[in-house]
């Protein structure tokens, strides 16, 4: 009898390349997925997956070639008997960086919910790197992040880039009027609430004078409470603007040093399953069918191709 826990973590092993990787992707540990497979292989009577001393990096065997096959089939009709059981659409599982959720779905989301013939949906929140890896594995069917991850499995499509900005706590000592450009070189560098927005923002970033920040955050709606205090500031997209001023009443400045835009991804599985691929194009088509709500005038959403999204 094949355990549900012993082909998923078959099948993160053939797509991650390691039991460490497999391990990261499946939020558990890495004794846990070796505990995992050993029981797999002892079940199947084979060695599924070759481990070379001192090399942390996987390879199937010949058995292990041909069960990834059963696996996958394995998995899509757990798929098919979970939606038969269920009696309910396929549903549409997303997953999206929190600020992307927050700022730039709810119109797609919202055209879903108003379509009845649209799948269900089920949304979460995650950061780039687990977004990407829950589509990875199947776990989420589309993605929406700030990151180009390269991956043998998914497709990365380039969907929309916002402009970044400078947001400055009102009042600010600078005394710019909102909307005039700001130079980094006029602000203090230890009242900086710095998010990781990604490599090449870090990489701009570190074109000028290094000073620890006031604070780091991961989530973007944790600057509400910063923006508020005195010569507070932060760089973050514009898509934030009206959230950040209605919120803070900060004001907001292009920046003179031009940091880099923010793109963000749409990602997919390159092969989806036969259960949930017309529900994928559906999200697709709906995108395409709303993006200029979604962008609407003084977003600070573009299209990639150029249009205001």
């Amino acid at each position: 009898m094949l355990v549900p826990e012993e082909i998923e973590t078959f099948l993160a092993i053939a797509r991650f390349g390691s039991l460490g990787a497999a391990a990261e992707a499946l939020h558990a540990s890495q004794s846990t997925v070796s505990y995992r497979l050993q029981a797999l292989e002892r079940r199947m009577g084979q060695r599924l997956v070759e481990r070379a001393r001192g090399d942390k990096r996987t390879t199937l065997s010949t058995a292990g070639e041909n069960f990834l096959a059963v696996a996958e089939r394995w998995e899509d009709l757990a798929e098919e008997t979970r939606r038969i059981r269920n009696r309910h659409h396929v549903p549409v599982r997303i997953g999206a960086a929190d600020a992307i959720a927050i700022h730039v779905l709810p119109p797609v989301l919202r055209e879903l919910a108003q379509d009845p013939t649209a799948p269900r949906i089920t949304v979460e929140t995650a950061t780039g790197p687990v977004v990407s890896d829950r589509v990875a594995l199947s776990h989420l069917d589309v993605g929406f992040v700030f990151f180009e991850r390269v991956h043998a499995d998914l497709r990365v499509e380039p969907v929309a880039t916002s402009e970044m900005r400078l947001f400055l706590a009102r009042g600010f000592e600078t005394g710019a009027v909102d909307g005039h450009p700001v130079s980094l070189q006029d602000l203090r560098l230890d009242r900086e609430v710095r998010l990781p927005w990604g490599p090449d923002l870090l990489a701009w970033r570190q074109r000028f004078p290094w000073a620890e920040p006031l604070a780091e955050v991961a989530k973007a709606f944790a600057l509400w409470p910063f923006l508020q205090a005195p010569d507070v500031w932060a760089v973050a997209p514009a898509f934030l603007a009206a959230d950040l001023v209605e919120r803070t009443g900060c004001t907001v400045h292009p920046v003179v040093e031009d940091p880099p835009a923010r793109t963000i991804y749409r990602i997919t599985h390159r092969k989806p399953r036969a259960t949930i691929a017309h529900a994928v194009r559906t999200v697709e088509r709906t995108w395409a069918r709303v993006a200029s709500q979604v962008g609407r005038s003084g977003t600070g959403l573009h299209l990639v191709d150029g249009r205001e999204a």
